[in-house]
């Protein structure tokens, strides 16, 4: 009479867990699926255990969105930075950079930081960051800055802005 093992009921193996740390290479992505050789199920008698498949999920970040190895960042600037110009701190993936914002900079426009994206899969190339501005209005403001933002607008009445000026005829033609 045969006894068979308790432990493997006769199979050869067992089961079991072990955590195991892999490398995750540069360039990976959501819904890829990485294959670590002989880590999976024990083969059975004499054959080599299988291979273990990892299937990639990548968590959103707060500031980045991804688009294959370029970054894109949303950064609000204020409203007297976009008119005036500034110096801006931007996030990038090596830590904080400065660029410059130059006057009159509208809200939308995209300043492209080249190579500061993701590491290509193959080689060495990089992506590009994107900084895409975004006018921060700020929600309250004094009696004082109202005062002061009223007088300011004012003085803008005359200036001839080439966009509100074609707006301001559109509505005027649909209205007529």
């Amino acid at each position: 009479m045969l006894k068979v093992c308790g432990t493997c009921n006769g199979q050869g193996r067992r089961l079991s867990n072990e955590h195991i740390k892999i490398k995750i290479p540069k360039g990976v992505s959501k819904g890829q699926t990485l294959r670590i050789r002989k880590r999976g199920h024990a083969g059975r008698g004499s054959n080599p255990p299988g291979d273990l498949l990892v299937d990639v999920t990548v968590t959103d970040h707060d500031l980045f969105r991804r688009k294959g190895e370029d970054l894109f960042c949303d950064v609000p600037l204020l409203w007297s930075e976009a008119v005036l110009g500034a110096q801006l701190d931007v996030p990038t993936l090596e830590g904080v950079t400065r660029i410059h914002i130059p006057p009159g900079t509208p809200s939308g426009k995209v300043f492209r930081l080249a190579r500061k994206g993701l590491p290509a899969k193959k080689d060495t190339r990089r992506g590009d960051l994107h900084i895409k501005t975004t006018i921060a209005v700020p929600p309250n403001i004094s009696d004082a800055q109202r005062r002061a933002l009223k007088t300011l607008s004012d003085t803008f009445a005359e200036i001839d802005h080439p966009q509100r000026a074609q707006y301001d005829a559109h509505i005027k033609a649909r209205s007529d």
